[in-house]
């Protein structure tokens, strides 16, 4: 089913992910403003920066069609069974 999967592929696909991010640094982030610092999207900092910046476009869109004038989804609503 999808969205299921075990603890091997989390593990193999995590282990990918950061093989593949370790190599995206930077020594600037902003030239106007060096006390940023450096990039590293496999450092805590900027990780946590991507995932905000991919999760808030998801959220908006989500509230938009999930809650058009309907109010909150529910069971009764959607025909399923939570």
């Amino acid at each position: 089913m999808l969205g299921e999967g075990d603890s091997k592929t989390a593990g193999l696909m995590a282990k990918h992910l950061h093989t593949i991010h370790k190599k995206v640094v930077g020594d600037v982030i902003d030239t106007a403003r060096p006390g940023l610092g450096g990039y590293d999207a496999s450092g805590p900092r900027d990780a946590m920066w991507a995932a905000l910046t991919e999760m808030h476009p998801m959220l908006r869109v989500y509230e938009a069609f999930a809650f058009r004038s309907t109010g909150c989804p529910t069971p009764a609503r959607t025909g399923s069974s939570w």
